[in-house]
């Protein structure tokens, strides 16, 4: 007698909806992660818009010959705060309101402020268990203040200004973390 030979299956084949589905979700994760991608150089650039004006508007309006770094800081008024050299070669801070181009733009000179580093020393003397995340320079008021962003002992996310001027401490603002 003659055995009806049974079709065999291979372990590795798999249904056909498996495939269309496995490369289904692949495209839809290759999609998700371009635009991603996107979405963010897009963003970056809106963040960055006017960083190369308002260095060149600080370099032609002030004391400033050289611009090294530019960065945002939006309080009341949104401002670019480029920092750079002096002709002398001192550094200095430049606030350049960025949204009013006839805004007047506010220059300290380095030397006449009180250095981050003493600012870090003296919260860390203060603050020894917590972690710091970020430090930004800001102004308040026609105030240079030093805006420091950090997770206290409580865990909560905390904003704290210190003025450039003295050193001294200034507004504190506590997030809880959820």
């Amino acid at each position: 007698m003659m055995k009806m030979m049974e079709k065999l299956s291979l372990p590795f084949t798999v249904p056909n909806w498996v495939k269309w589905a496995v490369v289904l979700f692949i495209l839809v994760f290759c999609i998700a992660l371009g635009y991603s991608i996107y979405l963010y150089n897009s963003i970056q650039q809106d963040k960055e818009a006017g960083f190369q004006a308002s260095a060149e508007r600080a370099v032609a309006e002030t004391d400033l010959e050289q611009a090294e770094d530019v960065s945002r800081y939006h309080g009341k008024v949104l401002y670019h705060v480029v920092t750079g050299t002096t002709a002398d070669g001192s550094e200095a801070i430049a606030y350049v309101p960025a949204e009013q181009q006839d805004g007047k733009i506010v220059l300290f000179h380095s030397e006449d402020l009180v250095s981050e580093q003493s600012i870090l020393q003296a919260w860390n003397n203060d603050c020894s268990s917590c972690e710091l995340l970020e430090t930004n320079l800001a102004i308040e008021k026609g105030q240079p203040l030093l805006e420091l962003k950090y997770i206290d002992d409580r865990d909560r996310y905390v904003l704290h200004y210190y003025s450039l001027t003295d050193g001294s401490s200034g507004d504190h603002f506590r997030f809880n973390r959820s």
